[in-house]
């Protein structure tokens, strides 16, 4: 009976020692799971710790950003106002622009300086007489436009040498002395006596004339003709001894646009005032001039 039993024992015991394995298995399972899931734990919290870490950092770094960006802010500030400052210069500089005066309005030429008359070299001797006070005639500044007023009596005065200075005052460029040189020129032929005043100066006056004439300026050369023909209508026939001297600077302008018109009128008024001896004197310095006649 005894071997029997120790055969049972043998036997348990291989049993034992399988099932003993079995748990020694599901143990070493168990604690490699319970391992993994501690190390997952841990790498979980290990990564917590690293956000929590960083975000302070994320942070702090914004805070060194936010300083440097306020001590930017400054400098563009300063980089606006002086890139501002040349405009505002430009505002200053506007504002102190001179306007033109009011008499501007009533006539086109520069108005002549008023503090420098006593060390201002004149153009002509018409500005030098009229500063000195030889010239009997003032501006009466009316509310529409300018009109001549004498200080003398007109019928008075002699023409020489007032009549030449006011031809040479044609080359004028300032006022008031362009505005008085003209008009005193046309109200002087317009009195009563001036054809026998004028005749005996006749050639003086032509000289002057003659540089109105050419002169490069357009108004200086549309005077000329003014009173070119202006002379033709006082003295007629007269004229035609000086028709040569005056026909070719007339002509000169003659195919300018603007001034053909006034050139024809010009030589027009020659022709009708001096008759068929004016007409040969302007064919032979214009051949293409067509007779009024």
């Amino acid at each position: 009976m005894a071997p029997i039993v120790a055969s049972k024992t043998a036997s348990d015991r291989g049993n034992n020692a399988k099932t003993d394995k079995r748990e020694d298995s599901n143990n070493s399972s168990r604690s490699s799971s319970r391992s993994g899931s501690r190390s997952s734990q841990a790498r979980a919290s290990n990564s917590r710790e690293k956000s929590r870490s960083s975000t302070p950092t994320s942070n702090s770094n914004q805070r060194k950003t936010e300083p440097s960006k306020r001590t930017t802010t400054p400098s563009s500030a300063k980089s606006l106002t002086r890139a501002a400052s040349p405009a505002t210069q430009q505002v200053e500089k506007k504002t102190t622009i001179a306007y033109p005066l009011p008499s501007s309005t009533l006539h086109k030429h520069k108005q002549a300086s008023i503090f420098t008359s006593g060390k201002k070299k004149h153009k002509t001797n018409f500005s030098s007489a009229y500063d000195a006070g030889s010239i009997p005639c003032r501006i009466n500044h009316g509310s529409i436009r300018n009109s001549l007023q004498w200080t003398k009596d007109p019928n008075t005065l002699s023409y020489d040498p007032l009549l030449i200075t006011c031809t040479e005052g044609f080359l004028e460029t300032e006022h008031p002395f362009v505005f008085l040189a003209r008009a005193t020129f046309r109200e002087l032929l317009k009195l009563e006596d001036a054809r026998e005043k004028t005749l005996p100066i006749l050639g003086q006056v032509i000289v002057p004339l003659r540089g109105a004439l050419m002169a490069k300026d357009d108004d200086t050369f549309l005077m000329g003709l003014e009173a070119t023909r202006l002379l033709s209508d006082l003295v007629e026939g007269e004229m035609n001894i000086y028709l040569p001297k005056l026909t070719q600077q007339i002509h000169r302008k003659l195919l300018t646009k603007q001034l053909r018109v006034e050139v024809e009128d010009t030589l027009a008024v020659l022709e009708s005032n001096g008759g068929r001896e004016a007409l040969a004197i302007i064919r032979s310095k214009i051949p293409t001039y067509v007779s009024i006649r």
